[in-house]
């Protein structure tokens, strides 16, 4: 699936009026499809707002108007796929690990690493967490 594709979807399911996009890379596409589908399972009327990396991380900003059982299901897969998000790398998909970019956390493979930091020598890149 490319980001076009998962955007037309979001668009189409109501998202229109407020879905401000992506703000992530293309890694993390087909696990936003799978967060997408497990929450029209719980509510078919449903709204994302936003989807962003924080802190190395898949965060949806959701609306439902669905009761608390529900909403609270809803929050729960969002945490859910937010915690996988952070084995996955944001730009290739691959298996990822926390990583600095400068400031700013990201999850990212040693491959894609290495690449940033090539193409970018004067910007600091580090693994911050042990991995395999």
């Amino acid at each position: 699936m490319t980001r076009k594709d998962l955007n037309d979807i979001l668009i189409e399911h109501r998202a229109d009026k407020y879905f401000t996009g992506f703000e992530c890379a293309d890694g993390w596409i087909d696990l936003i499809h799978e967060l997408y589908q497990r929450l029209y399972d719980l509510d078919p009327d449903h709204t994302i707002l936003e989807i962003n990396s924080l802190g190395g991380k898949l965060n949806a900003s959701l609306i439902s108007r669905k009761g608390s059982e529900v909403w609270g299901k809803m929050l729960d897969t969002a945490q859910e796929y937010g915690k996988k998000s952070g084995e996955i790398c944001e730009f290739c998909g691959g298996e990822g690990l926390s990583c600095l970019f400068g400031a700013a956390e990201k999850t990212c493979c040693k491959q894609c690493l290495v690449e940033f930091s090539q193409e970018n020598p004067k910007t600091k890149y580090q693994f911050v967490s042990k991995g395999k």
